[in-house]
C-alpha cells in the first residue's frame, strides 16, 4: 500500500476512534500535506528509518521552531506504529528516539490586572454580567474553553462551590470556584434565558468556543489591553498564580485535570527570571536562618545588659 493511501485510512481510524477534529486536521497537515509531498508514492513497507531521519533533517533545514519538529515525530511514531499494527510492516521509527518537548520560552498567562481590567469594562446590562461571569469563571477554575462553553445548570453546585466540566471529548472532572465568583454567576443566573447551557448568545444558543475568544477580544479592545486575553491563557493564569501563592504541583495538576504532574510542570510552571527570584526571597531557609540569627543576636544583648 501507498503511502498517501495508509495515510488516508489512518485518518479515516483515528477519526473513529473519536478523536477531535482539530487533532485530526493536525496529523492531516503533518501527514498527507508534509509527509506525503516526499513519500506519499512509496509503499508503505519500502520507507526506512534512514528516510525519515533524511525527512526530519529536511524538516529542520526550512528553519522550523522545535515544537514544530516535535510535531512531525509525534505524528511519524504514531503513524507508523499504526501502520505496523495493521498492515504487519517493519515499524521504521522503532528506534527513533522522540526529542524532548520543547519547554515554553515565555509565560502564556494573561495577568491578575488584566483580568480585572476585563471584569471592569462589563456593565450591568445582560451581556455585561455575563461575560463578567464568563471571565470570573475562567480565571476561577482553570478549565478550557469547552468546559465553559458546555456547562449546564445541573453541573452547578452553587451552595459549595463545585461545578462539573466536560473537556477533552468526553472526559468529566471537578471545578471549584470562589465566593466572588459565586456573586456574579449569581448575578448571570438571574439574568439568563432558558437554555441548554448556562453561557448563551442572544438568540439563546450556547456560547462557542470562539464565541467565548471573540467576548475577550472584545473586552480586550474595550480595555485597551496589549498582553494575552485569549480563553487558554486564563487557564495559564490561575496555574501560574496558583503556584506563586504557594500552591503545590500535585494538587495543580488534579484541579487542571492532567493525569501526570510533570505534564503541569512543563507547560504551566513557567516563569520570568525576576519572578523566580521573588520567590526565592520568599521561600529560602535564609529567611528562617536571618531571623533565628537576629532572635540569637537579641538575647545575647539582653544577656549583657543583664
Amino acid at each position: 500500500m501507498k503511502i498517501t493511501d495508509a495515510v488516508v485510512s489512518f485518518l479515516e481510524a483515528i477519526e473513529s476512534d473519536g478523536l477531535k477534529s482539530k487533532t485530526i486536521a493536525w496529523y492531516r497537515w503533518l501527514l498527507l500535506s508534509e509527509l506525503c509531498g516526499r513519500y506519499g508514492r512509496r509503499s508503505v513497507h519500502t520507507i526506512t528509518a534512514s528516510d525519515l531521519r533524511r525527512y526530519i533533517v529536511e524538516q529542520r533545514k526550512r528553519l522550523l521552531s522545535e515544537d514544530t519538529i516535535h510535531a512531525h515525530h509525534r505524528a511519524l511514531h504514531r503513524f507508523f506504529n499504526w501502520c505496523s499494527a495493521e498492515y504487519g510492516t517493519a515499524n521504521p521509527m522503532v528506534n527513533m528516539k522522540l526529542p524532548k518537548q520543547p519547554k515554553p520560552k515565555l509565560p502564556k498567562a494573561i495577568s491578575i490586572f488584566d483580568i480585572v481590567r476585563l471584569i471592569e469594562t462589563c456593565g450591568d446590562d445582560q451581556l455585561g454580567i455575563r461575560d463578567a461571569a464568563m471571565i470570573a469563571f475562567l480565571a476561577d477554575t482553570g478549565c478550557r474553553a469547552a468546559g465553559v462553553c458546555g456547562l449546564k445548570l445541573v453541573d452547578l453546585d452553587m451552595d459549595h462551590g463545585r461545578a462539573h466540566v466536560t473537556e477533552k471529548g468526553d472526559k468529566v472532572r471537578a471545578v471549584y470556584f470562589s465566593e466572588t465568583t459565586a456573586v456574579l454567576m449569581g448575578r448571570w443566573l438571574d439574568q439568563r434565558d432558558r437554555a441548554a447551557t448556562v453561557f448563551h448568545n442572544h438568540r439563546g444558543a450556547p456560547i462557542t468556543p470562539n464565541g467565548l475568544l471573540q467576548m475577550t477580544n472584545r473586552r480586550k479592545a474595550q480595555a485597551g489591553i496589549r498582553g494575552r486575553t485569549n480563553p487558554h491563557s486564563f487557564r495559564h493564569g490561575f496555574a501560574r498564580e496558583y503556584l506563586k501563592a504557594g500552591g503545590d504541583l500535585a494538587t495543580l495538576a488534579k484541579i487542571l485535570g492532567h493525569e501526570d504532574v510533570s505534564t503541569t510542570a512543563a507547560f504551566y510552571g513557567v516563569f520570568t527570571g525576576d519572578e523566580i527570584q521573588r520567590a526565592h526571597r520568599k521561600h529560602s531557609p535564609m529567611g528562617a536562618i536571618s531571623r533565628v540569627l537576629k532572635m540569637e543576636e537579641k538575647r545575647g544583648e539582653l544577656r549583657e545588659s543583664g
